[in-house]
């Protein structure tokens, strides 16, 4: 099969931002595609852009004193911004890459906000048969120029149009204290709203502006790379109609908004990195954002979760993601332990006793963070795999003596190198295994938007074959995996999810009904969200799992 043959807008010499490295390595890369060259713009800068002009889509126009505000706005949201990257990536090698790329020149006609093409530009173009152009340079685009790529010019753009239009991407979701931030994956048309939908992406909003976007563009990597192979595959791609935009168009901050903004985010930033350091300083750190465990009976579909018994970790714990297994007529509920004096999690098991948990002991406690701990039998034996992404593999472990001796069977997807979480195998009504899995962006390794399916040819995994939609959910409010997936009472295949939203990890959780899961097909539906309001304090709930009669869920406490 041919390599698709794609074209960049982009200026060569200007620096990249992270997602776009990210994207250009992946793509300059792969056999399957071949890049062929960057198209710059060539008309010559009237005056050298600032940096916050340059990435942020702020104009600093207006008084001076409007500008100064943006200034220090962009140094205070870049130092944060550095602080808040869990990873590096030197874009050195894919820069080097980029500037060895023939290099043509347009020079569009600046009409409004607009750039509009000549004959002659798309001519020049025209020649290398693009399958399609990436768009990371000029304004708006207009003309002929949009149909010269057999698949057209695509754009990720911050924002979910459906809500937000306008700029600067990433502000306005703050700004408004939106739940998610959308990316919006679009083929481009002549007019703002002949643009049609490919996809979208959407990510839990961040406190600050800067963090927020490149958050939403991190995470939304993968979202281009799926629909490029995709395209590469099928040599062809569905689109959506844009929809009736009522809302505002959105415009560059005014000096009151940028004001307001900075008050209070910058307040909210304040305060919780003062609460740390004076629950530090007292060394009482266990006595805020406490996970702990509650214990219900019945099935958590129809339970009243205020009757729930809930089960206070001992001082310097916090205990969450509860697995329930049966063995030898007892239930035992292993779960995540996370000791604030270590700052890492490790294994434990107890043996629930009517609304108690007794008999706790730890099963698993390695150099490294453990978490989610999945266990399930399979040939008489029984194993688990507990979220260790920090080493960016899976673990697969076998039980020696039960419940607390265990040994290390295999590892999978080190290749990958990257993060990955809350692993979860079901088996469907043909006794086809499925693994569900959560991969971490590559800049904040954020693990809650992104969900992966593979199938597997058992829970040993000596075959895996990707799900040809991979990523097939990219939306934070459902993504990430929440418990073991089972069926219920109506004989439905239900995943638990999380939702991660509104700046908070883990906010609340979901049943969804797997209504299709083939290797080249998956949907799903929510059934039913459970949120935080059943106990007092409680600001978050995340995970959920069943044995014959009874269930636990995990909720996060302000306060211990």
């Amino acid at each position: 099969m041919k390599p698709l043959k794609i074209g960049v807008l982009l200026d060569p010499d200007k620096p990249l931002m992270d997602y776009e490295a990210h994207i250009f390595s992946n793509i300059l890369n792969d056999t399957r595609y071949e890049v062929l060259c960057t198209i710059k713009d060539g008309r010559k800068a009237t005056r050298k852009l600032p940096i916050i002009e340059k990435y942020k889509g702020v104009k600093l126009t207006g008084t001076l004193l409007t500008s100064l505000v943006f200034l220090v706005l962009d140094f205070l949201e870049n130092w944060l911004l550095k602080k808040k990257s869990t990873t590096s990536f030197d874009k050195t090698e894919v820069a080097a890459k980029i500037a060895t790329l023939p290099c043509i020149e347009l020079f569009p006609q600046r009409k409004d906000l607009s750039d509009v093409f000549s004959r002659e530009d798309c001519a020049k173009i025209g020649k290398l048969n693009f399958d399609v152009l990436l768009k990371h340079e000029f304004q708006t685009i207009k003309g002929e120029i949009l149909n010269v790529p057999k698949y057209g010019i695509w754009s990720l753009q911050p924002g979910d149009n459906k809500d937000f239009r306008g700029s600067p991407g990433g502000f306005w979701e703050v700004y408004n204290n939106s739940s998610v931030t959308g990316v919006t994956l679009q083929l481009l048309g002549n007019e703002l709203n002949s643009n049609r939908i490919i996809a979208k992406g959407f990510y839990n909003t961040q406190n600050l502006w800067y963090i927020n976007l490149e958050n939403a563009l991190d995470c939304s990597v993968d979202l281009l790379l799926k629909h490029l192979r995709l395209l590469y595959e099928e040599h062809a791609f569905e689109t959506t109609a844009n929809g009736t935009y009522s809302n505002k168009n959105f415009q560059y901050p005014t000096f009151f908004q940028a004001f307001r903004y900075i008050s209070r985010q910058y307040s909210k930033v304040a305060f919780h990195e003062i609460s740390k350091l004076i629950y530090k300083k007292a060394k009482i750190e266990d006595n805020r954002d406490v996970w702990k465990l509650h214990i219900g009976k019945g099935r958590i579909e129809n339970a009243m979760l205020w009757q729930t018994t809930t089960i206070e970790p001992p001082a310097n714990e916090f205990w969450a993601d509860p697995f329930l297994f049966e063995y030898q007529d007892k239930t035992y509920v292993f779960f995540e332990n996370w000791q604030y004096s270590r700052e890492k999690g490790k294994i434990s098991v107890g043996i629930i006793n009517e609304d108690r948990i007794t008999d706790v002991k730890d099963c698993l406690d390695l150099d490294y963070h453990l978490s989610y701990p999945l266990i399930f039998e399979y040939q008489n034996q029984i194993f688990m795999i507990p979220e260790t992404g920090q080493m960016k593999r899976l673990e697969i472990w076998r039980c020696d003596h039960f419940p607390n001796k265990w040994s290390l069977e295999k590892t999978c997807f080190e290749d990958e190198g990257r993060s990955l979480v809350d692993s979860t195998i079901t088996k469907d009504s043909n006794n086809q295994f499925w693994l569900f899995v959560n991969f971490g962006s590559r800049k904040f390794l954020e693990h809650g938007s992104d969900l992966c399916v593979f199938k597997i040819d058992s829970p040993m995994m000596n075959e895996i074959i990707p799900h040809k939609l991979n990523p097939v959910t990219s939306d934070c409010r459902s993504a990430r995996n929440a418990g073991n997936i089972y069926i219920d009472k109506n004989g439905r295949l239900i995943r638990p999810s999380q939702a991660s939203q509104n700046g908070v990890y883990g906010e609340c959780f979901n049943l969804c009904h797997i209504k299709k899961l083939t290797i080249d097909a998956y949907e799903e539906e929510i059934l039913k969200t459970v949120t935080p309001e059943y106990k007092d304090g409680l600001y978050a709930t995340h995970h959920v799992s069943h044995a014959s009669d009874i269930f636990v869920v995990d909720g996060c406490y302000k306060h211990r």
